[in-house]
């Protein structure tokens, strides 16, 4: 999973790299794109591990 967070932040930074835009601290962006994908991620896992009558839909 730490392979799939990781995909989109370095996307972004590639795509501001190329078109040579520069972010201020984009470090903090960078760390909470990633802590909010595995978040929703980690999500993902437990509610498809829950039984059908015990989900939450």
């Amino acid at each position: 999973m730490a392979v799939y967070t990781r995909t989109l932040p370095l996307l972004i930074k590639g795509l501001l790299a190329m078109v040579s835009v520069k972010i201020p601290s984009f470090w903090v962006i960078d760390i909470g794109i990633s802590v909010f994908y595995i978040v929703l991620a980690v999500k993902s896992v437990k509610a498809s591990e829950l039984p059908e009558s015990e989900c939450k839909t």
